[in-house]
């Protein structure tokens, strides 16, 4: 497996269709995920989301806060062409108090690609990010936050909590 890697609009670009189908894949296929859009899926619709995700990881307004996206890759078995295996997403908007804050989004793991470390390496890639970023306080629970696709009913969203400050930290 070849390491996560840090998304650059500049050289990935052509892989937000192989993101769409990813982010797809894991809601249409067992087990059904809930991640943003409710089948039948859009897919002009989630590449224009993604698009503008990827978009904001170039942004440099700094009130705008900035998000880093991180893409496994792997050979898809079947086509043998090179695909999304994963994504994940490292989002910080701009907060003065809370400035040491970020927020994990978005952990992708195709089904053809389970099982196999991806997400473990994803979030080992985000975590180096996170530091170099100053961002040591990765976060989020949000109860009853989204539909579930197949019921109707509230279902909590997890996000993630890891506290990679140092206990004598300070800002």
């Amino acid at each position: 497996m070849e390491p996560p890697i840090l998304y650059d609009t500049s050289k990935h670009e052509h892989l937000i269709a192989s993101m769409v189908k990813c982010h797809a894949d894991c809601i249409t296929f067992e087990p059904f995920m809930i991640a943003n859009f409710i089948p039948p899926l859009n897919n002009e619709l989630m590449t224009e989301w993604w698009r503008r995700r990827c978009n904001e990881t170039k942004n440099d307004d700094v009130l705008s806060g900035t998000r880093y996206i991180i893409l496994q890759l792997a050979r898809n078995s079947t086509t043998g062409e090179e695909e999304v295996a994963g994504i994940v997403m490292l989002a910080s908007a701009f907060n003065e108090n809370g400035n040491f804050r970020g927020m994990v989004e978005k952990l992708l793991v195709s089904p053809e690609h389970r099982k196999k470390g991806n997400a473990g390496a994803m979030m080992r890639k985000l975590e180096e990010v996170a530091r170099q970023h100053g961002k040591l306080l990765l976060v989020g629970i949000v109860p009853r936050m989204e539909i579930q696709p197949r019921n109707n009913k509230l279902a909590d969203t997890i996000f993630f909590y890891k506290d990679m400050r140092p206990e004598d930290w300070a800002p």
